[in-house]
């Protein structure tokens, strides 16, 4: 079919203004759905960590890290994940002791539920809104004994969107000294600091366990990322500065996240080409790994069976007798203190020792002199030791010198 020229000149004139509008409003819309800067999406995917502890007294203790979060569908509906640091949320980790019909002791590893907070800010930095989130510790490693790892699941199904997820480097990354870094995290806590961005570099890879960097953290931003400047991808995770230069800090590298992770089967929490299992699965596995439990009842009074966690609860061994003064002394006025004894729950296996029935135990510890406590670590070895009674404020400073809480 044959067109008549001016047809064709007239439609030209009338479908290229319009292509080139077309291709103008494609430009400007690219513009705003294309990926956001670094500094921005991190912003999506970093988040508060908030462990609220009940005081006898006065206000609660808060403890605040600082975490990033990964999305995975499971089932249909999205997931949220959060990686953070395993001391941010120890606080919350109970150990419970029961007994079988013989006598024998087993420890079960619980948590109380941490929070995250989401925060929404305007343009200028206003806070819009703020809200809670309930979260689930599914896998935990001691930060003494361990890899100073947790991973949390958001009770909150379908709370994120599924792009508000974070990029991981392989488990063979190894970066250069002097590769460009950020860091995105809740400097100071959330109130003073919540998705604070500080810039520094790879100052040293494998230093021990660790990897050395120089970006800005203060405590609060454990748990947080560590991402390549260049493109936001995960590199590690910071978990250690140095007090008063905030300029040297120590991150889990991802290299070791992926080793731990791979162990304990939640690699799919790294790696979003792994198959994720259903959260059965997820949950029916241990929360915590490689516990192995310790019978110390040869330092135990007789007929007392303890089994301890090697290398996170110390033995206090308390040596009295109902026929010595000061020792009732300190019955009345330091173990019935309340301070002294969530100290001793917390950070003890405490065992107390009657001299009068139990001699052996008070020669084989060369005790000469009572109320006398001795301080064993669970593999045996002595800690420290005191005499003579005291205060409860004196008691738990001697108590303090050898936990590290």
């Amino acid at each position: 079919m044959m067109h008549d020229r001016k047809d064709v000149s007239f439609a030209i004139m009338v479908v290229a203004p319009s292509l080139l509008w077309g291709i103008v409003v494609l430009y400007l819309l690219g513009g705003f759905v294309r990926t956001l800067p670094v500094p921005e999406s991190l912003q999506e995917t970093s988040v508060t960590v908030r462990c609220e502890i009940p005081q006898p007294y006065g206000a609660p203790r808060v403890v605040q890290g600082s975490g990033s979060i990964v999305q995975r569908v499971i089932d249909g509906d999205v997931h949220t994940f959060v990686w953070t640091a395993a001391h941010v949320v120890q606080v919350f980790r109970h150990e419970k002791r029961i007994a079988d019909s013989h006598g024998k002791v087993r420890v079960e590893v619980e948590f109380d539920d941490p929070e995250i907070v989401v925060q929404t800010r305007d343009g200028f930095g206003q806070l819009i809104s703020r809200k809670l989130m309930k979260c689930k510790v599914i896998r935990y490693s001691d930060a003494d004994k361990g890899h100073d790892l947790a991973l949390l699941r958001v009770r909150e199904v379908n709370a994120f969107p599924l792009s508000a997820d974070t990029r991981f480097m392989p488990a063979n990354y190894v970066p250069s000294i002097g590769t460009e870094l950020c860091h995105c995290g809740s400097m100071l806590g959330e109130s003073a600091g919540a998705n604070s961005h500080t810039t520094g570099v790879m100052s040293k890879p494998g230093r021990g366990i660790f990897d050395q960097v120089t970006v800005v953290s203060y405590p609060g931003s454990s748990g947080g990322g560590i991402h390549l400047r260049s493109d936001g991808r995960y590199v590690g995770m910071l978990v250690r500065g140095v007090i008063k230069k905030q300029g040297m800090n120590f991150i889990v590298p991802v290299r070791r996240m992926h080793t731990w992770a791979a162990k304990v089967g939640v690699e799919w929490a790294l790696d979003a080409s792994f198959g994720v299992p259903s959260l059965q699965e997820i949950e029916a596995a241990p929360v915590e790994s490689g516990i192995v439990l310790k019978d110390v009842t040869a330092d135990l009074p007789e007929g007392t069976a303890l089994l301890v966690h090697p290398g996170r609860k110390p033995v206090l061994l308390h040596f009295w007798s109902p026929h010595c003064g000061p020792c009732r002394q300190m019955e009345r006025n330091v173990f019935s203190d309340p301070a002294v004894k969530k100290y001793i729950e917390e950070n003890y296996v405490l065992a107390k020792i009657n001299t009068s029935t139990d001699r052996g135990k008070a020669r084989r510890y060369g005790i000469h002199g009572i109320p006398a406590d001795v301080i064993v670590a669970p593999d045996g070895r002595e800690l420290g030791r005191r005499v003579g009674a005291c205060s409860a404020a004196q008691y738990i400073r001697f108590l303090r010198r050898y936990t590290t809480r």
